[in-house]
């Protein structure tokens, strides 16, 4: 009987452990959780920042952010580093006009995790709002339901918003301080140029098309978002973009260079 008994047990243990290697297997707790921008992707109840109940935040990847109101969905792009947050909504459905920032999201500098709740802070660490886990936006007539699912991170996602820039030897640290100014292209660019303001906001144009949003850095990061802009045909320099691809920069004699996720080099500017 006993020799049964531990037949038996041990026929048990050995499916038990078939059936974690299954794909319904549960998740390991200790597993390491995502950290980084790729921990902001999901739904996002949004509390503690004066917006109706039940609004929510849609962060998805290639920086596609939505917020999902009574009146409908407004639009816009989001980037992120390790401690640096922004978000920038550019358009809208005719229910939820004129399209404008709330302040919450205008002034969000950076995020801070606790527990799987984010808080987005501003450039002092003031909190502005809370982001809760989950949330089901409202879904009007004639809107895509895919567009208020939960994001879907593929691999590519995961690779893209898991990279940390490498900043070349070459370049020193940069300061928030030292950005702040009036920079034009290194190469000819026209009457291309761009203002960086110290209250985080940037003006510039393309040498035809003006142009603006918000900046945040922090030691080698650099991020900016962009408002909607004119498409006027200009030989000039493409800023805008420029801005929109950075993640981190450095100074060279006095240069400030722009890299992309991938560390490779955006653009050079001189003070104008």
């Amino acid at each position: 009987m006993k020799v049964r008994i531990a037949l038996a047990t041990v026929l048990a243990l050995a499916l038990a452990g078939c059936a974690g290697d299954g794909p319904n297997a549960p998740v390991d707790p200790a597993a390491p959780a995502d950290t980084g921008p790729i921990s902001l992707v999901g739904l996002w109840t949004v509390a503690d920042a004066g917006e109706e109940a039940g609004t929510v935040l849609r962060i998805a990847p290639k920086k596609q952010l939505s917020l999902w109101r009574t009146c409908g969905a407004l639009t816009g792009s989001w980037a992120a580093a390790q401690d640096l947050f922004l978000g920038e909504l550019t358009s809208g459905g005719e229910n939820c006009q004129p399209v404008e920032n709330p302040s919450w999201l205008r002034d969000a500098s950076g995020y801070q995790s606790v527990g799987d709740t984010k808080i987005l802070v501003d450039r002092n660490g003031k909190q502005l709002a809370r982001l809760v886990p989950g949330g089901k936006p409202k879904v009007g007539s004639g809107v895509d339901p895919a567009e208020a699912a939960p994001p879907v991170i593929t691999d590519e996602d995961r690779a893209e918003l898991t990279r940390t820039p490498q900043v070349p030897a070459t370049l020193t640290r940069v300061e928030p301080t030292q950005i702040v100014g009036r920079w034009v292209p290194v190469a000819a660019g026209g009457r291309a140029y761009v203002e960086f303001k110290d209250d985080r906001t940037w003006t510039g144009s393309d040498g035809c098309n003006g142009n603006g949003g918000r900046w945040t850095a922090t030691g080698s990061s650099m991020l900016a978002t962009a408002g909607p802009s004119t498409l006027i045909a200009c030989d000039g320099a493409p800023v805008p973009a420029w801005l929109t691809s950075t993640a981190a920069a450095g100074l060279a004699d006095g240069v400030l260079v722009l890299l992309d996720p991938t560390g490779a080099e955006v653009a050079r500017l001189k003070k104008g």
